[in-house]
């Protein structure tokens, strides 16, 4: 829904307002390979003319992704469709040598002595030589690291007074190229590894002009007084800041700071030449800095995740301001204690929170895009998730601004199974890199109340030495927030109990597993730091999107290459979702009936996770599913696919975190009220209409329970038994209505059971999944006849999106079940695009895959970021999509039409022989 001038309309707004420097950002650069009797100096010498050899690009950009922005591989060619990756993994020997990026010169007027000019490099990957105006300020030995931050004082070179043309070059070299070890951004087996190893510019390159001393990277940190009736009284803040001397004879001046209409703070400081230090405020020394009854940031889901303003300077004796911020912070409060029953419970401003979120990763090529970041924030928002988990990724700033606006958690650290993990390996130069990424991020993330944890370890635990350093980066840094030395269940000689888990599942698992996992697996107990179903096959047209013609049907390679990045055994291939799918739904005769019964399986599985972490919190203290995006198309692990298309499980997330919820337990056969979020108020009495049909549509039970709950309700009720039934093909539906007491819709959830049921095996359990000995039946499902639907949709006006300041528009859609006895069930609605018949992404809707009963209507809406001139609505239920195929003996229906002619032809002539 968000559009590239929504996106605009956002930076506006909410980016780092940086008040006496000067930030240029270094866009318009030229790449290329290296080659024989390249000179830096020259290269880097204003006026140097880049040849017909040169690429041009825009930075950020690895070089694959500059190589795109210029059609290397040609005009139409998209990296990601069926197997033409492989083009690339071809090129490979092209990103051996190192590459060469020089930005387009540009000018700064800069008096020595006077002023400072820095160089800063956000992120390169791998290894660098850095040049500038024909001389080298970065070395190799020193410029290495993709996730730190470089900065190079070049006043001495540019400051001569007047206009003077600035020109950078940076020598990169990969990855992998000096070291097997370097500490890269890598995607495991999330994605095929870029052949480029991800070398270059891959955030933002600027040049910073300050006054001789500069401020940068605060921090506010929180300490809240709360009465008796947990009632927050006040806070006490402490405010840090980092405070650069580049001059090399010292300087007097006064430091400062203000919460924007709270406080104003302030000390004298002499700093000696070259000095870096950092200045703290307490409320101890600075009682104004005592904020009462202050406004808290919260997780979006507990409260408002209010924003404060961070004011800092540094102003020399003459009264001229050396360097200014402004920068957003939150006051608020995090632990992350082990409860009693050993697991890591988090609490924000002292209240627990039931940690619900979901695995990041950025494009594989690392092209940034704002407009992206923003709709998949959105998207996080609408499925009713809290929490992003950034393994080894990080982005730019914006995105976590953009965080801290929309009160997304973010658990950020380093990645496992590849150098991050590989302690015993490292050479004293990865120990260097690894401390300095640490103190990178820790300073630029600190300032976020969106960052909640730093994990600086994934799957193991490092060595004693190696935590040790990462506990001083984080100390000497004042980290603000807790940390934690694995995701997995380890325990640290230093820190203890992680009191997390990382048991899977990887793969596909049947509902019944989440509620009835004794302990040792990854069902709903404990914090679970990556898990899930695994498998989520594209829906129809992204198929169409990601695979030639010849490759939709039946799976193959083609399939099996968009799957993660991984051996057969693992995640390589769909055979074990496949396996318990055609057990289950039946066998799939074709690309697009297989897709829509995928989407039943994953749906089924995906909303009975997030059901069962929800109805156990707090036996249940987290939970991140396995993941929420991809870097490029594929079958496995994702809410929405690469292109936006929000899929069943996308749904079935949204539909378990809703505020109140009503639904089925796959162990008790019970009908439950959860609460999914803080204190929801409830005016009245609350009833639960439950009603039962086969797949002819017959009603087989209908029951009203009436509960009386608290005003506020806090924990989930557990209401009522359900009956079971038997019915021929073993299958029946089941339809949950929670009502207030006016009958007002409050929530709905419906059912797909089956009289035979999942049974696990659970002795053959492992950290992938735990098989099944037997399976449900849900073939009865293809006995429901083709339905009839009637469609509507009209223009529902348009609003002001609050975060993003940019109009969105909203579609109001109206389905209606025209048949007197059919169910149409699992109806997949898309809004289109009515000359393209392209579906309109991203889409935000307030449901979809719905079911309706004989001669039901509803009522949805859909949001999107373009208005949409000519629209039309699919309406796609399972019945008009999935048949019976031939592997199941079934007779075709015109078989069955001439059967007895064909039969009475077969008798008489027998009877004449």
């Amino acid at each position: 829904m968000w559009t590239l001038r929504a996106a605009l309309l956002w930076l506006a707004v909410v980016v780092v307002v940086v008040g006496n420097a000067d930030r240029t950002t270094l866009r318009r650069w030229h790449m290329r390979q290296e080659a024989d009797g390249d000179d830096g100096a020259a290269i880097s010498a204003p006026g140097f003319a880049a040849g017909d050899d040169w690429f041009s690009v825009t930075v950020p950009a690895t070089v694959i992704a500059g190589l795109l922005q210029n059609d290397f591989w040609g005009k139409d060619f998209d990296p990601f469709f069926g197997t033409n990756f492989e083009t690339l993994v071809a090129d490979s020997a092209l990103f051996d040598p190192p590459w060469w990026f020089r930005a387009d010169d540009f000018h700064v007027s800069c008096a020595a002595g006077e002023q400072a000019l820095r160089l800063v490099l956000d992120g390169l990957s791998y290894r660098a030589n850095v040049w500038v105006n024909g001389v080298q300020v970065g070395e190799l030995e020193e410029v290495g690291g993709a996730l730190r931050v470089f900065e190079f004082d070049i006043s001495g070179i540019t400051c001569t007074g007047g206009q003077q043309a600035v020109s950078v070059a940076v020598e990169i070299f990969r990855a992998g190229s000096l070291d097997v070890y370097d500490l890269g951004v890598y995607f495991i087996d999330w994605a095929p590894h870029p052949p480029d190893s991800s070398m270059g510019l891959w955030q933002d390159v600027s040049v910073m002009t300050t006054g001789p001393v500069s401020v940068a990277y605060p921090s506010v940190s929180s300490a809240l007084d709360t009465s008796a009736d947990g009632t927050v009284m006040s806070a006490c803040l402490t405010v840090l800041l980092e405070v650069a001397n580049h001059a090399d004879t010292a300087v007097d001046g006064t430091v400062s700071a203000e919460v924007v209409g709270v406080a104003t703070v302030s000390r004298d400081l002499l700093l000696e030449p070259l000095q870096i230090t950092q200045v703290t405020f307490d409320c101890a020394s600075n009682p104004s800095l005592v904020v009462q009854s202050p406004l808290l940031w919260w997780p979006w889901d507990m409260g408002q995740p209010s924003l404060y303003t961070l004011k800092a300077a540094f102003t020399l004796r003459s009264g001229t301001v050396s360097d200014s911020l402004l920068e957003p912070f939150g006051i608020r409060t995090v632990t992350c204690d082990l409860d009693s029953r050993g697991n890591r419970l988090f609490r924000i401003n002292g209240e627990p929170v039931l940690v619900r979120g979901a695995g990041w990763t950025p494009d594989l090529f690392l092209r940034p895009s704002t407009s992206r970041k923003f709709q998949e924030l959105t998207y996080v928002r609408d499925m009713g998730l809290n929490t992003l988990r950034m393994e080894g990724k990080f982005e730019d700033p914006a995105f976590y601004t953009l965080a801290d606006r929309m009160g997304i958690m973010v658990i950020s650290g380093w990645s496992c199974c590849d150098a991050w993990q590989s302690w015993n390996d490292w050479s004293d130069d990865q120990m260097h890199i690894a401390e300095e990424s640490t103190r990178s991020q820790a300073k630029r993330l600190r300032i976020h109340p969106s960052v909640v944890v730093f994990m600086y370890a994934s799957d193991e635990i490092p060595p004693e030495h190696v935590e040790q350093m990462y506990l001083r980066v984080l100390s000497e840094e004042q980290w603000p927030n807790p940390s934690l030395a694995s995701a997995a269940n380890r325990t640290s000689t230093i820190t203890g109990a992680s009191g997390v888990k990382m048991t899977g599942p990887y793969s596909w698992v049947p509902p019944i597993y989440w509620v009835t996992d004794g302990g040792q697996w990854g069902g709903a107990w404990g914090f679970l730091t990556e898990g899930g179903p695994g498998e989520n096959p594209l829906e129809f047209p992204s198929l169409n999107r990601t695979l030639p013609e010849d490759d939709l049907w039946p799976i193959g390679d083609a399939w099996n290459y968009h799957c993660g990045y991984s051996p057969p055994e693992r995640f390589g291939n769909l055979d074990r979702f496949n396996e318990a799918l055609y057990a289950r739904y039946g066998r799939a005769a074709a690309s697009r009936d297989y897709a829509v019964r995928a989407q039943v399986a994953v749906y089924e599985s995906v909303r009975a996770m997030f059901e069962s972490y929800n109805r156990n919190k707090f036996v249940s203290t987290g939970v991140i599913f396995w993941m929420l995006n991809n870097a490029w198309p594929e079958m496995i692990w994702h809410l929405y696919d690469y292109y936006f298309t929000p899929s069943a499980s996308y749904f079935a997330v949204k539909r378990s975190n809703e505020p109140l919820h009503v639904q089925y337990g796959y162990d008790d056969h019970y009908a439950w009220i959860v609460p999914n979020s803080r204190n929801v108020t409830v005016g009245g009495r609350l009833s639960i209409v439950a009603a039962m049909y086969d797949t002819a549509g017959r009603r087989l039970f209908s029951g009203t329970y009436t509960v009386a709950p608290a005003v506020e309700l806090n924990v989930p009720i557990k209401v009522a038994p359900l009956p079971a039934f038997r019915p021929r093909n073993h299958v029946y539906f089941l339809r949950l209505v929670l009502q207030d007491e006016h009958q007002a819709v409050v929530s709905s959830n419906f059912y797909w059971l089956s009289s035979e049921p999942d049974v696990l095996n659970w002795e053959e359990s492992y950290w992938l999944y735990t098989p099944c000995s037997e399976y449900a039946d849900y073939t009865g499902l293809m006995d429901l006849p083709r339905v009839t639907l009637q469609s509507t949709f009209a223009a529902a006006g348009n609003r002001t999106d609050t975060v993003s300041n940019a109009t969105v528009y909203v579609t109001k859609v109206t389905v209606t079940n025209v048949s007197p006895q059919v169910i149409a069930f699992f109806v997949r609605l898309r809004l289109l695009d009515r000359y393209t018949g392209e579906e309109v992404l991203p889409v935000v809707w307030d449901d979809n895959f719905i079911t309706l009963l004989p001669r039901e209507r509803r009522t949805l809406y859909a949001t999107t970021g373009v208005r949409i001139k000519h629209p039309r609505v699919s309406a796609e239920p399972w019945n008009n999509v999935v048949q019976r195929s031939t592997s199941h003996a079934v007779t075709p229906g015109w078989l069955a039409a001439v059967a007895p002619v064909l039969l009475l032809c077969f008798s008489l002539l027998t009877h004449v022989m």
